[in-house]
């Protein structure tokens, strides 16, 4: 047998903040242990660089231990290697470096500061770059039980520019997570991510992660925001200012008795241009029971509301600016004689819906005629001619009428199968 044998000392070092230190283990066998100091509880990042080692391609593992020799965190790599400190408290720490395989290893090793720090959650807009690649970011706001936030991630880049996404998640100060334990957030997302935060369950601290998915450096923006609120009132437009990324409208009605209304959202405009608003309808139990969303207006049928206070989110898609008018009216609809007397209607905007009911006996004949049909803008070539419902709620029918048919449409219902209120959509 033949071999050699190599006995040295460790190659030792302090870092300090934000100093590169140059470490050369240039015997086989030599490790590297360096030390450092937290002076209060704090959140930092240990970046091996310019790694490189005889012979070549080897990795070298970078392991942290406190003074008492614990085991804090260890990674490793073949060129960079990244450990993201989270909440160090105040005293000494050891750095191993310890090549794989009694390789020789150069490399530049970096203490700086962590990534992160309190987000205000009055909708001022904050930006971060890492320090070195692989750095997460680890931020905090503050909020009481029952806000209703928005917090938007933007202008996401990434360098390299793959993979393509971070994971972003904000958490309780319980440490539950809010977002099913962090969602993606994608740099071709535009201008950034955008999440509600509705009625947060506590009262202190929350904190939010941005955690880089490979050694990248990486810069983004951070908003957290309160809604804007307003009420709505039957016949008058509400103007609406969602001029912070991920800032969310927040709006309420109310319905006296069971009625029919319409929800409609004009004059949207976005920054950038051509994004979406959607709009969300929900009860005072919080259940959602109707949306829709619109890159110029859009409009929402609300049938038969029961008497109560009513919640609507507006939100830009992709943390976009926005403005827009929102208004509130009554349905159109009402009951219709069956003695042959003509009613005319007009829709207050584009979509609405008409909801009329007649009464009928069990076995009646009934004819129903849809006339004098004007569309605007009239390209649309057709509307739904009705939908018969029965007294019980189920469909009997429905039929398609065309502008081009004039007068109009008509259609039968012979032998009424029940006597009640039937429905016509």
């Amino acid at each position: 047998a033949s071999y050699t044998l190599t006995l040295s000392h460790d190659v030792t070092g302090t870092l300090t903040v934000g100093s590169p230190l140059a470490v050369n283990l240039d015997v086989p066998g030599r490790h590297g242990w360096l030390g450092f100091t937290t002076t209060a509880t704090q959140t930092m990042a240990l970046s091996a660089s310019s790694i490189t080692t005889t012979p070549s391609g080897k990795s070298v593992a970078m392991s942290v231990y406190n003074a008492s020799g614990a085991h804090v965190a260890s990674t490793s790599g073949t060129s960079t290697a990244t450990l993201n400190l989270t909440n160090l408290p105040a005293g000494t720490y050891n750095v191993l470096l310890v090549p794989s395989n009694t390789s020789l290893a150069t490399m530049n090793v970096t203490l700086p500061n962590g990534l992160g720090g309190p987000l205000p959650p009055d909708g001022t807009s904050q930006s971060f770059n890492t320090s070195v690649a692989g750095q997460h970011g680890y931020f905090t706001f503050s909020a009481n039980a029952g806000d209703d936030l928005g917090f938007a991630l933007t202008g996401l880049t990434l360098t390299p520019s793959s993979p393509t996404q971070v994971v972003l998640d904000v958490k309780r100060p319980s440490g539950q997570s809010l977002l099913s334990g962090g969602q993606y957030c994608y740099t071709s997302t535009t201008p950034g991510c955008v999440h509600s935060l509705r009625n947060v369950p506590d009262t202190g601290t929350y904190q939010v992660y941005v955690e880089l998915q490979a050694l990248q450096n990486a810069s983004y923006t951070l908003t957290v925001s309160h809604k804007v609120t307003g009420t709505l009132t039957v016949g008058s437009p509400l103007a609406v200012s969602l001029v912070v990324p991920g800032r969310q409208g927040w709006l309420s009605l109310t319905s006296e008795a069971t009625q029919t209304m319409a929800l409609n959202m004009s004059s949207i405009a976005t920054t950038p241009t051509g994004k979406s608003v959607s709009m969300y309808v929900s009860n005072a139990s919080a259940t959602q029971i109707g949306t829709t969303s619109g890159t110029s207006s859009g409009t929402l049928n609300l049938p038969n509301l029961a008497a109560g206070t009513y919640n609507v989110l507006l939100r830009p898609s992709n943390a976009a600016l926005g403005t827009m008018s929102v208004t509130l009216v009554n349905g159109i609809g009402g009951l219709l004689p069956t003695d042959g007397t003509s009613q005319s209607y007009s829709s207050t905007f584009a979509g609405q819906n008409g909801y009329f009911t007649f009464q009928a006996n069990a076995g009646d004949d009934l004819g129903l005629a849809l006339t004098s049909i004007s569309l605007v803008p009239a390209s649309n070539s057709f509307v739904t001619y009705l939908t018969y419902y029965r007294a019980n709620g189920s469909q009997i029918a429905s039929f398609y009428c065309y502008p081009t048919s004039v007068p109009g449409c008509g259609a039968t219902m012979l032998n009424a199968p029940d006597t009640g209120t039937y429905t016509l959509v």
